[in-house]
């Protein structure tokens, strides 16, 4: 079954924000549990034609290398299993270099899949105005700056930038950030929750709609949001801090300073279109020509589930369980898991 289809087209453009933003707690079906975020699996197997409760055997990269050149999520890492699918060869070079050995494959990032399927069954509409996407808070994390006074600021762009559609976290709409921006009049969207398998179809159905968009910091909607055909500028905010739940202000990893020099040359300002540069710029770290066809992917995806049988994943040293036996934590990582759930072996654990 089709995650996203001509046919639910119409009821998936009618759901509210009330309803999109939901709180969907943290838990999905995927070994590797980031890859259930943003829908960044289901949108892959839907491409390679998998059942969607098929949890995937590789590894999807999070996020993308706008914090540094050489940043990676530690957990990704961890993952017990086998292969890393980065969107680029870049990424894909440096992943095999620090992973003693994992194999990593560049596939293209899983927003050009959707860009992809939307494409093939709904026609461009004309653009007009500017999405604007505030830098998001996280479960855990609040981003804290003046929303109405950003707001304000987004009133004041001209007339060619109108009308304009903000775009909205599920968590900054429950923690009711959203609430400025409608105050002034502007339509309110949003992806939902990171949950929602239809995250990134939202995303670039949002952006299509638009001749520009904009953010108050350098993240993914960059990259989304140029690849979906819009000018792309930097629009600040005032001083912006995170806290955590505890009210502590956090210190975050920043953009670096060499790819926020790149950002700047790139995007300080808007253009009528995109230029060239961005366009090879943004696809190149989506990794456009490493995007495979259907049948392509399928094959890769049907290998990770084959190497999962039989390669030897290591356990970090922190996820290892304990009073397993030594012959356990050297099984495949398919083998572990099956074992584990199984009766036998628990008695066998118990007794060691």
């Amino acid at each position: 079954m089709n995650l996203f289809s001509k046919a639910t087209l119409e009821a998936f453009q009618r759901q509210s924000l009330e309803v999109l933003c939901r709180d969907k707690g943290l838990g999905n079906t995927e070994i590797f549990q980031p890859n259930g975020f943003y829908g960044h699996a289901a949108v892959l197997k839907q491409h390679a034609g998998l059942p969607l409760s098929r949890p995937m055997k590789g590894i999807i990269q999070h996020g993308y290398d706008f914090l540094s050149e050489d940043f990676i999520f530690g957990g990704e890492f961890e993952a017990p299993l086998p292969v890393f699918f980065p969107p680029n060869p870049t990424r894909a070079c440096f992943y095999e270099r620090l992973s003693n050995g994992k194999p990593a494959i560049p596939i293209g990032a899983p927003f050009l899949y959707a860009r992809e399927i939307i494409d093939n069954i709904q026609s461009q509409p004309n653009r007009t105005g500017t999405i604007v996407f505030p830098v998001h808070s996280t479960r855990f994390i609040k981003a804290e700056f003046d929303h109405a006074d950003y707001a304000d600021r987004l009133v004041q762009l001209p007339e060619a930038f109108h009308p304009i559609s903000v775009s909205i976290y599920w968590r900054d709409y429950q923690l009711g950030a959203h609430l400025p921006y409608l105050q002034r009049g502007f339509e309110v969207v949003s992806a939902g929750h990171m949950l929602d398998p239809e995250f990134i179809f939202r995303v670039y159905l949002n952006c299509r709609r638009f001749k520009y968009a904009c953010s108050n910091e350098y993240g993914s909607s960059l990259f989304y949001s140029v690849a979906s055909g819009c000018s792309y500028f930097y629009y600040p905010s005032d001083d912006l801090s995170f806290s955590a739940e505890s009210g502590k202000t956090l210190i975050l990893e920043e953009v670096s300073e060499t790819q926020r020099k790149k950002f700047e040359l790139l995007f300080s300002q808007p253009l009528p279109q995109p230029s060239q540069e961005q366009q090879d710029f943004v696809f190149e770290h989506l990794g456009l020509s490493s995007k495979k066809t259907p049948e392509e992917l399928r094959k890769l995806l049907v290998w990770a589930e084959w190497l999962d049988k039989i390669r030897f994943t290591p356990i970090p040293a922190v996820n290892k369980p304990e009073g397993y036996p030594d012959w356990y934590l050297r099984l495949p990582s398919y083998w572990r898991r099956a074992l584990r759930g199984d009766k036998w072996l628990k008695k066998r654990k118990q007794a060691v």
